[in-house]
């Protein structure tokens, strides 16, 4: 092998190495590009999950008082119902007094 055989075969390993030196290059520049992407969409959904804790919190907080209320509604609902239907039985008897339906005295 002569020595021009010799420079052309360490011309063309070193080509190859530039070569190969560029796509590593690239490589790594799309590496870090998306490494900043991924960066970004992590900050973007940490934010997005601190947002949505406070918001359940906030609703955790609203649903807590409306059932510490509820009893003392059901308490009403029973006294007004309780209040109509005594209402109307006297409405009733009223009613049956006046036609002359009830028990004669």
């Amino acid at each position: 092998m002569s020595i021009d055989d010799r420079l052309q075969k360490v011309e063309n390993t070193l080509n190859r190495i530039e070569d190969t030196h560029d796509r590593i290059a690239d490589s790594l520049e799309r590496l870090v590009r998306l490494e900043t992407m991924h960066a970004e969409t992590r900050q973007g959904l940490d934010r997005a999950f601190k947002h949505t804790d406070k918001v359940a919190e906030e609703v955790n907080t609203r649903l807590k008082a409306i059932e510490d209320r509820q009893p003392v509604t059901s308490l009403v609902v029973y006294t007004v119902g309780i209040t109509v239907l005594g209402a109307l039985a006297a409405m009733g008897a009223a009613l049956i007094k006046m036609i002359g339906l009830g028990p004669e005295q």
